[in-house]
């Protein structure tokens, strides 16, 4: 059995969405899709109504899908 180590990750992931982008990646593990906290523009977003996420569990992070694709401009975290 392997041992991870998570204090060397930075645990949070940030982008300016492009026109029309619902998919961003983050990069660090989360072992439910309700540990991840998803903002845009400062604003908490909910999971299931606002977005989804796939990856959990996985070492090397996973990708959330916003249900309706964004503008462009905004602030992801």
């Amino acid at each position: 059995m392997s041992v991870d180590t998570v204090n060397d990750l930075d645990p949070i992931d940030q982008y300016t969405a492009s026109a029309a982008q619902d998919e961003f990646d983050y990069t660090f593990p989360i072992f439910e899709d309700g540990d991840l906290a998803v903002y845009v523009d400062g604003v908490l977003q909910a999971l299931t109504t606002d977005y989804t996420v796939t990856g959990e569990g996985d070492d090397t992070g996973g990708t959330v899908t916003f249900v309706t694709a964004l503008d462009g401009g905004e602030i992801v975290t």
